[in-house]
């Protein structure tokens, strides 16, 4: 097997509590731990709290919460920390897309009302009703194997994480109450306003869900995306959702780079970035090709190439591999 064999076959380790994985698995664990920071003096962040990060923007007006999570207790537990750092009220929630909205009733709790605004893209409360509806049945069973729902807690077959957080959702969380509300202020644009005193821009920027969106705060040279993650999101997501086309994350990614902010900040794990800026360079290069006796060779001599570790895939076939390995897994638990 070539030296530049992206996953390095073979490199095991052993995690804190007896899982076997390979070294960079283990190690992202390390990058996923709980914390609540600070992002300059007028934001924070909480990582670990669940899969997804929840941030809070200070303005003259308040606090602005960004992204609500899973369920109503992991709001709840956000705000506690949220308090520890400020006793101003919560006065605007902004949705950077449909995943993670279902905690938003616990802002009504902590205000003792739900007069206040609430932003996101025109096409999240579509995906939330196709997803709870429509493909809900197969996304269910898929999010077993995506999420690793049946490993153990320990042993060599333990889970470690799940790439973007710790896992899908925290048991100190239980019973996962939900409590979403929809946006009452949406867009599917660029779109200029004042939230919170505050002069924010938001991006249409598709990544893993065709409604995420970057958002700017010029007033704070901050800015909050959900393209820098600290690993790349399923293609095709296992858990049943459309074809997540690479080169529509490219349009995403571009438009990551337009905020000229020093501060930019994620919504999956601790990818904190200062004076980020856009380098041009290639990560990633669609081929059309005509033969496919041709395609394999390319294949093969890109895998192959000594001067950069580089990796050619055929869509196609990675595609019908990993139907396979699913199906023989969706068998045995169904």
């Amino acid at each position: 097997m070539a030296k530049t064999d992206a996953f390095r076959p073979g490199e095991i380790t052993e995690g804190p509590q007896g899982q076997l994985a390979h070294p960079q698995h283990i190690a992202q664990s390390q990058r996923l731990q709980e914390k609540f920071y600070a992002v300059g003096p007028n934001a924070w962040c909480y990582v670990g709290n669940g899969l997804s990060n929840q941030t809070f923007i200070r303005g003259p007006g308040g606090i602005i919460a960004i992204d609500t999570g899973e369920c109503v207790e992991e709001m709840q537990q956000a705000i506690k920390q949220l308090r520890t750092q400020t006793d101003l009220p919560i006065t605007a929630c902004i949705y950077t897309h449909f995943h993670y909205v279902a905690g938003t009733t616990a802002i009504c709790d902590d205000r003792g009302d739900d007069e206040f605004p609430m932003y996101g893209h025109s096409g999240v409360e579509d995906n939330l009703q196709r997803f709870g509806g429509e493909v809900g049945p197969r996304g269910s069973r898929g999010m077993v194997h995506q999420f690793a729902m049946m490993l153990p807690e320990t042993g060599p077959d333990g889970l470690v994480n799940i790439g973007l957080g710790r896992f899908y959702r925290n048991p100190g969380h239980a019973p996962y109450t939900p409590g979403h509300l929809p946006a009452s202020e949406t867009f599917d644009e660029l779109f200029e306003t004042t939230i919170a005193g505050l002069k924010t821009v938001f991006y249409p920027a598709p990544s893993d869900a065709t409604d995420s969106v970057n958002i700017h705060f010029p007033d704070l040279d901050l800015a909050v995306n959900n393209i820098f993650w600290p690993t790349l999101f399923n293609i095709f997501a296992i858990r049943g959702e459309e074809y997540r086309d690479p080169r529509i994350l490219l349009e995403g990614l571009d438009e990551s780079a337009e905020p000229s902010a020093d501060e930019h900040e994620d919504e999956h794990g601790d990818e904190h970035h200062t004076g980020l800026e856009y380098s041009g360079g290639l990560s990633a290069v669609l081929l059309g090709l005509k033969s496919r006796p041709a395609a394999l060779f390319l294949q093969r001599e890109i895998n192959e190439y000594p001067g950069e570790p580089l990796t050619a895939i055929l869509p196609g076939i990675a595609l019908q591999e990993l139907w396979a390995v699913v199906g023989y897994l969706e068998t045995g638990l169904f």
